[in-house]
């Protein structure tokens, strides 16, 4: 968790110095596409801080990163899709491990006054958002098969906010969800490159090729 709020604090504090409840049943959320992503930027989460992990742990089949064009990117090429399907359970961690607001304040405060500064009452975290123009929306859905509706955390990059339901968190896990993801794709074998009919070629056991 140290680990965790400390990458957070790197990417808030110029921010700052420059300016136990159940999920509920109806949490549903932007309507998701075909691709199970988010098909629309509007409909998104109200902002809160109800306690709690900011998405349901089990259960959890897939994460899948998801970036929405903007009406206004105009040239904006799409963003394909990226599901993982490999350490589910160690990216929904990530997800549930992003600091609370009360919890970043204080590390926070800890870093500042050590370094003899006093920060005011209100630090307006969340509030004190980057005017950087991006031509993407990034969300990350997590999909839990038939078992319940998929969580849609719903990532303000110019503020540094996760949104689920009613829960607030801090941080982007976009490069821990990046990293996970290129070793998913190092870890599968490469496609056998087909020719003209369709065919491929496969190594006999003492290397020759014979055609398929």
């Amino acid at each position: 968790m140290l680990l965790r709020v400390g990458r957070v604090v790197a990417g808030v504090v110029a921010l700052v110095l420059g300016a136990s409840a159940a999920f509920p049943v109806n949490a549903l959320g932007p309507r998701l596409g075909a691709g199970g992503c988010p098909v629309s930027s509007a409909g998104g989460w109200e902002r809160g801080d109800r306690p709690g992990e900011l998405v349901p742990a089990d259960g959890a089949v897939s994460v899948t990163m998801c970036e929405l064009p903007l009406p206004w990117s105009r040239g904006q090429a799409a963003v394909p899709v990226r599901r993982l399907t490999d350490g589910v359970g160690a990216m929904v961690s990530e997800l549930n491990g992003l600091p609370t607001r009360d919890a970043l304040e204080a590390e926070l405060r800890r870093r500042e006054s050590a370094k003899g500064r006093v920060l005011g009452d209100d630090l307006h975290l969340g509030e004190i958002c980057t005017p950087v123009g991006r031509g993407t929306s990034l969300s990350f859905v997590v999909h839990y098969g038939n078992v319940r509706r998929p969580a849609v955390v719903l990532v303000d990059r110019n503020c540094g906010t996760a949104r689920y339901a009613g829960r607030t968190r801090f941080g982007d896990p976009s490069e821990d969800f990046l990293r996970r993801y290129r070793a998913q794709l190092e870890a599968r074998p490469a496609p056998v490159p087909l020719d003209g009919r369709g065919h491929g070629d496969r190594p006999w056991r003492n290397g020759a090729v014979r055609r398929t």
